[in-house]
This record gives structure tokens, C-alpha cells and sequence, in this order.
């Protein structure tokens, strides 16, 4: 055991200087004033870039939250029988905490032909860091942006049953 063990060793030893280390560069000097240099890469990064990509990351993703809530709001009514011409639904629907009110009607035309339409709001509004940096007495200091909007779906379609 003892020999097994002065082996590994050995080889170890032997073979740990082979490995080659790369040299990390820790200072760089980069276009642009607010730009900084991330160690270890060849990128010089903008802050202010980086703040711009995560408003629309997070004004997108909060849009798209906001659509899916609309869209189970949105539910189509239902009519009985042949007697009934009319039919209408309202519905209030969240989705991630997200929440939607929706109306739809239904109508129908002849017979079996019914028209079928629906709306929804929802109201999206969030908030990122800012992308402008300054110091205060409290230390580095971002305002942030935000977003608050209204935000609108709709749909109409035909059904015809038989």
C-alpha cells in the first residue's frame, strides 16, 4: 500500500509542472471613459450597456408575463342551446403575480355560425437599476428606471357548430 501510495506521489509531482498556467492580465486599458476590463478575458465591458440590456431584458419578460395573464383572461363564453343569441364572459386571470381583467362575447349570426370576440388589459410596470453611476456621501449611487404602461389584447373568430 505504502508503494502504491509513493507512486501516485511521484507521478504527481513529476507531471504538476507540465501543466501550464495562464497568465491573467489584471490591468487594461479600454476605449471610452466609463468602460472597465473584466480580469482573465479580452473584454472591455460598458456599465451603462450592461444596464441598457437588462431594462429591455426585464421590459420584455414583464410583457410577456403580461400577454399570457391577458390571454387566460380571455375565456369565450358559453351558449347553452339555440334559443340563447347572446352569451358574455368576464374573467380576472394572473399569471406570476402578474393580473389581467378580460370580456368576451359571443353572438350568434345563424344558425350554427357564432362570432366570437374578447379584449384584456393588464397594467405592466417594473423597475431596474439606472444606468448612470455617481458618488455620494453614501457611496455609489445608480437612479433607476421604470416602466408602467397599460398593455392591451385582443381576438374575434368565427365558430360554427354542428
Amino acid at each position: 500500500m505504502f508503494f502504491i501510495r509513493l507512486v501516485i506521489t511521484s507521478l504527481f509531482l513529476v507531471c504538476a509542472p507540465l501543466v501550464a498556467h495562464a497568465q491573467v492580465q489584471y490591468l487594461q486599458i479600454c476605449n471610452g471613459s466609463s468602460s472597465f476590463y473584466i480580469p482573465g478575458t479580452n473584454n472591455c465591458t460598458d456599465p451603462n450597456q450592461i444596464v441598457t440590456n437588462q431594462f429591455n431584458l426585464a421590459t420584455t419578460q414583464s410583457a410577456v408575463i403580461a400577454g399570457i395573464a391577458m390571454s387566460n383572461a380571455i375565456v369565450e363564453p358559453f351558449l347553452p342551446d339555440s334559443r340563447q343569441n347572446y352569451a358574455v364572459s368576464v374573467h380576472i386571470a394572473w399569471f406570476e403575480g402578474q393580473p389581467a381583467f378580460g370580456i368576451a362575447a359571443m353572438y350568434r349570426l345563424y344558425g350554427n355560425l357564432l362570432l366570437t370576440a374578447g379584449v384584456a388589459m393588464a397594467e405592466d410596470k417594473g423597475a431596474v437599476a439606472g444606468n448612470e453611476f455617481y458618488q455620494t456621501a453614501y457611496g455609489t449611487q445608480s437612479p433607476g428606471q421604470s416602466w408602467d404602461q397599460v398593455l392591451v389584447l385582443g381576438r374575434a373568430g368565427l365558430t360554427y357548430s354542428w
